[in-house]
């Protein structure tokens, strides 16, 4: 048996990325790239883009809407699919922006879908340290279409931890985990002591 065997250069493919990216614009890529290789390529998302809904278009109809948190967050690339030849890449405006601050584990601006509320927050930014009291803050601001009729545009919520299933967050919320106050049974020691501080009693 004879084989006759000849290797060839891969042909790129040509892909358009729209949107709230850095650089929009047609790009010739790999053909065995992804969504996320893609947007790499492009230099990225926009702080006004949207990381849960992104778009593969292909012959005028959405094929998936990828969501990267899915991907950087659990490890799931299953909806980064392979791209082919004309697709259309498309990230939309995101969809809220909620900032969530204090004792937690990652402390960041998230963006979180429409049926998420605050139980999904807390998954995605590593749930609450060990500083972290029972109590939630949650400030929020009234869009010009929500605060007609309402005298002051500003509202505030405490609610514990045991409800936060129930509460639902909207787009501009700031979400605060209090630390826990600091112990008042102390006692400090100074001076020719071989070891100063703070001593419990």
């Amino acid at each position: 048996t004879f084989y006759d065997l000849t290797l060839g250069k891969l042909k790129s493919i040509n892909i358009n990325i729209i949107g709230e990216v850095n650089n929009p614009g047609y790009y010739s890529i790999h053909p065995f790239s992804s969504i996320t290789m893609s947007l790499i390529l492009n230099g990225g998302v926009k702080t006004t883009g949207s990381l849960r809904d992104i778009q593969l278009i292909r012959n005028g109809k959405i094929l998936t809407n990828f969501d990267f948190y899915n991907n950087i967050i659990k490890g799931n690339s299953l909806d980064d699919i392979q791209l082919k030849n004309n697709d259309i890449v498309y990230v939309p405006y995101r969809l809220s922006s909620i900032e969530i601050i204090g004792a937690v584990t990652k402390p960041a601006i998230y963006e979180l879908k429409n049926n998420e509320n605050l139980i999904d927050l807390f998954n995605i930014c590593g749930g609450m340290d060990v500083k972290a009291t029972g109590k939630i803050e949650i400030n929020r601001v009234l869009s010009f279409r929500d605060r007609q009729g309402h005298d002051n545009a500003h509202q505030g919520y405490i609610i514990d931890y045991d409800n936060i299933g129930s509460f639902q967050l909207i787009d501009g919320d700031i979400v605060t985990i209090k630390e826990i106050t600091k112990n008042n049974n102390y006692v400090i020691i100074n001076g020719q002591v071989k070891i100063p501080g703070e001593y419990p009693y």
